[in-house]
């Protein structure tokens, strides 16, 4: 299991981020075909309520290519959590077997939004 502390996240923009994996004894990327990735986020001390809940299977996580998992949660979700840091599980099923991949923490920071410029702006 992989244990992994993420760079801080506005909760006011999306967040991409990219995992890669690759065979040690071969160093080659792992094929995931016919695997169920589940990534969830709980607010640290509070452990029985998921702030945030992806997988391949609805869409916010993909496999675009061999060894590679892409995560990827809209300005919309991520709105939704309060600042604070949030313990990460990852998870991948075979629909058999389920194996806990990864152990994290991801600090969410409070994002700021201001007044959108307009064409009249003073820039001054």
């Amino acid at each position: 299991m992989i244990t992994a502390r993420f760079k801080p996240i506005s909760n006011q923009s999306d967040w991409s981020t990219t995992i890669l994996f690759n065979d040690k004894a071969s160093d080659t990327p792992i094929d995931f075909t016919g695997l169920t990735w589940t990534l969830q986020l709980q607010l640290q001390g509070d452990i029985n309520n998921v702030a945030l809940l992806g997988s391949t299977a609805t869409g916010e996580l993909t496999n675009p290519s061999l060894g590679i998992l892409q995560v990827y949660f809209p300005v919309t979700r991520m709105k939704a959590l309060t600042a604070g840091s949030y313990r990460l599980g990852l998870t991948v099923t075979n629909g058999i077997y389920t194996t806990q991949v990864m152990l994290g923490l991801v600090p969410i920071v409070p994002g700021i939004v201001g007044q959108t410029p307009g064409p009249n702006w003073d820039y001054s």
